[in-house]
Formats: C-alpha cells, sequence, structure tokens
C-alpha cells in the first residue's frame, strides 16, 4: 500500500514551469518591493558616500607617515598623531597572547590528551561555547563599570547587559 501512495504522490506527465509568471499578483509584489527596497538602499547610502567623500578629500592631504608615529597635540594645537594608541594596542594584543596563549595550549592538550571524558573537561567544553557566543562588549562594559562601582550610584551588574557601550 506504502507503494501505491509514493506511487500517486508523484505527478507523470511535464515537469512544472517553473518560470515567473508576471500576471500573478505574488510575483508582481515580489518585482515592487525588490525594487523600492533597492531604492530605498540607494538613498540612504548617499550620507555614506558622502562622508567618505569629505574624508577622503579634505584627510588624504593629513595622512602621511608622522600622523602614526607622533604624539597627539595638546588641547587647541594643530598637527600630531596617534603613535601612543598604535603602541598602547600593540602591548596590550602582546600582553593578553601572553597571557592566553598557553593557558589555550595547556587546556587543549588536556582536553584532548590527559583526560577527555573528566568533568573538568566537559565544563571546560561548555563554557568554551558558552563564551563563543557572548558578545565581547558585555564583559568590557562590566569590567569597566565594576572598576569605579565604590563610587558609583548604581552596581556594575545591570550595566554589563545595556547594549550601547
Amino acid at each position: 500500500m506504502s507503494e501505491r501512495v509514493a506511487a500517486a504522490a508523484i505527478p507523470v506527465g511535464e515537469p512544472p514551469d517553473l518560470r515567473r509568471s508576471w500576471g500573478e499578483r505574488r510575483a508582481l509584489r515580489s518585482t515592487i518591493l525588490t525594487a523600492a527596497a533597492w531604492i530605498v538602499a540607494a538613498i540612504a547610502s548617499v550620507p555614506l558616500f558622502s562622508v567618505l567623500y569629505m574624508l577622503i578629500v579634505q584627510g588624504g592631504s593629513r595622512l602621511s607617515l608622522d600622523l602614526f608615529t607622533e604624539l597627539p597635540p595638546a588641547g587647541f594645537e594643530l598637527g600630531g598623531g596617534f603613535g601612543n594608541a598604535i603602541v598602547g594596542t600593540l602591548v596590550m594584543v602582546a600582553i593578553a597572547a601572553v597571557i592566553s596563549i598557553p593557558i589555550g595550549i595547556l587546556a587543549a592538550t588536556y582536553l584532548a590528551e590527559l583526560s577527555p571524558d573528566s568533568r573538568l573537561a566537559g565544563t571546560a567544553r561548555f563554557l568554551a561555547k558558552v563564551l563563543t557566543g557572548f558578545p565581547s562588549f558585555s564583559p568590557v562594559c562590566l569590567s569597566m563599570r565594576s572598576s569605579c562601582w565604590p563610587w558609583a550610584a548604581i552596581p556594575p551588574w545591570p550595566e554589563a547587559f545595556r547594549l550601547p557601550c
């Protein structure tokens, strides 16, 4: 009996026509809404390209090696650069790498070779999966807010769930 049902479900004859029919209301509506979305996206991108054009034209003359190597100027002075920001970023990345790479290698070795079925390994895998999906700005907001919590009027934990950091 199941063979009859399977045979009846497959239509015999010509394959269905999959071309778009402009006479159908759905196809016409889809085309109109797609065109409207492209038009709105083009209009919305005008300010973006305007800002990019001004940035390239007016900021291109300022782009030089001094911009990346000099220190920022004092208040209301012209010139300077952001060399200290680049050096600070490289130092922070180096410190994070020195701390995290050995811990990561040791944890991976433990999970893969020494005790792959232990409770600690299961907990570590679970936490790794959770932290993979955790937005990186939330711990930053929490740590920044908790560093000044004794002087703040509100506790730090609600700040960790606030979207804009």
